[in-house]
């Protein structure tokens, strides 16, 4: 045997596969991919608008839930309150903290909703003024999308993303990125 190096020889062949190369080994115990379909046929019927039969089942469905849960915790902190007034009263001040939490986790919920009805409004009004061809439009559309700050949101991000699918992303995603901040100056 040898203690150093071994040196061995391959020919210099192009046409050799390389690993990168190479086509994935098939592995038969695998499951077939996912198609998406389920997704897919969920978006779609996410994306309708519900009957008035099945808002009516859920809104008496959340009303019925909410009257049990809220009869329940009554009863429990009453009941706790008789028997043990102190603890009764450390559990109604844990209550009404957590109402106010949730109450303030719906307003801001409401609030982002407003801002998004709100930016919705405004596409609309730029897709207006995009089609009627009219600069009075346009310009009233910036002027309603500037804020207190004197700030204006431009969502950039769709058109670098997408620029190109190739190897000539970073150099597509730059040139669109530099585009856009030459249109906006």
């Amino acid at each position: 045997m040898t203690k150093g190096p071994i040196l061995i020889d391959l020919d210099d062949d192009a046409d050799a596969p390389s690993p990168a190369t190479a086509p994935p080994v098939p592995d038969p115990e695998a499951p077939p991919h996912p198609k998406g379909r389920a997704m897919q046929t969920l978006a779609t019927l996410a994306a309708r608008k519900p009957s008035t039969l099945a808002r009516l089942f859920w809104g008496l469905l959340l009303a019925i839930i909410t009257a049990v849960v809220s009869v329940a915790a009554w009863d429990f902190i009453t009941g706790l309150i008789t028997r043990a007034p102190l603890l009764g009263y450390a559990v109604t001040g844990l209550t009404a903290a957590f109402v106010l939490v949730l109450l303030i986790i719906a307003l801001r919920e409401l609030a982002a909703i407003s801002r998004l009805a709100r930016i919705d409004r405004l596409q609309s009004r730029a897709e207006a003024a995009l089609s009627a061809d009219s600069l009075g439009d346009a310009r009233a559309v910036v002027d309603a999308a500037v804020t207190e700050q004197g700030l204006i949101l431009v969502n950039s991000s769709r058109s670098i993303l997408y620029a190109s699918s190739g190897d000539d992303f970073a150099d597509a995603a730059a040139g669109v990125a530099a585009e856009l901040q030459g249109v906006l100056g």
